[in-house]
């Protein structure tokens, strides 16, 4: 394990145990804790950003964001609208600004001294962090208020049971032959994309015939019933991926059992896209009750 693996390490262990206020955030310093900072390796960066899809138009923002590396990169390597590092160190943060006006990008790269807990970064489609467990937790109902699509990466910690969309160990390399040479399991980098509030009962006309879904949701998970041709049929391999909804059923209609898909776009109280009965397909505009 290499020195800054087993300075995260023991912060990981030290905020577990309570030596570490709950609080600290390897990256997040002032008042809240003493810990050292702790630079995300710029081969981790790059994932992360990559993982999140970052290109021409979006809003990032980095929350502890140390010497500014995450943001510039994000601006530089991926095209960034524009991005702004949030961080309660002072120090941090002049390193940050210097190191932006450095690469050439102080217009599309700023960083503020504050706290992530009280900052405004609203208008976000990406958020990457790299702070301790117990502050992504309790930051999760704030990322979960964010714009549905907004994507969220963390390096190293979850946001407990809100599952993650994808997950990628960027320490994992293999040796000619395909053996693993290295994989330290603790760095794991997460993606999550913030679903669209779909729970609630849901109608629609086709085919003279009035449509309605039950929905039940846990983050990203969706689940329910749909009431079509006069019968209730669970709904099953349902999709939600920020704004994306993917919903399949069996229905019987006309004495048959056939199937039936909606792909569709959440948008407030509509879904807008298409569902298909038995291969027909016909434009959906559903809404919500």
């Amino acid at each position: 394990m290499t020195p800054f693996r087993l300075v995260a390490a023991a912060i990981a262990a030290l905020s577990l145990c309570g030596a570490v206020a709950p609080q600290a955030a390897a990256n997040d310093l002032g008042a809240r804790t003493n810990a050292p900072f702790l630079p995300t390796p710029h081969s981790t960066v790059e994932t992360m950003l990559r993982m999140a899809g970052v290109g021409p138009g979006d809003i990032h923002y980095d929350l502890g964001s140390g010497d500014g590396r995450i943001s510039i990169a994000a601006v530089r390597d991926f095209g960034a609208a524009r991005s702004t590092g949030i961080d309660l160190d002072p120090a941090r943060v002049k390193e940050g600004i210097e190191n932006a006006e450095k690469a050439g990008f102080s217009d599309r790269v700023r960083f503020v001294e504050g706290d992530v807990f009280e900052a405004d970064f609203s208008d976000a489609t990406v958020v990457t962090m790299y702070l301790l467990q117990d502050l992504n937790l309790e930051l999760r109902s704030r990322l979960l208020a964010l714009r549905p699509g907004t994507r969220l990466v963390s390096y190293q910690f979850h946001l407990g049971d809100w599952q993650a969309d994808a997950a990628v160990n960027p320490s994992r390399r293999a040796a000619p032959g395909g053996n693993v040479i290295e994989d330290d399991e603790s760095l794991q980098v997460y993606l999550w994309t913030v679903p669209a509030p779909v729970a609630g009962r849901w109608e629609w006309e086709a085919e003279g015939e009035v449509f309605r879904l039950d929905l039940h949701q846990e983050f990203q998970n969706v689940s329910g019933t749909l009431h079509a041709f006069g019968r209730e049929t669970p709904i099953g391999n349902a999709r939600l991926r920020g704004t994306a909804l993917h919903i399949e059923a069996r229905v019987v209609r006309d004495g048959r059992t056939v199937p039936l898909r909606i792909e569709g776009t959440v948008s407030g109280d509509a879904i807008e896209g298409a569902v298909e009965i038995d291969g027909a397909r016909a434009a959906l505009t559903a809404r919500k009750l």
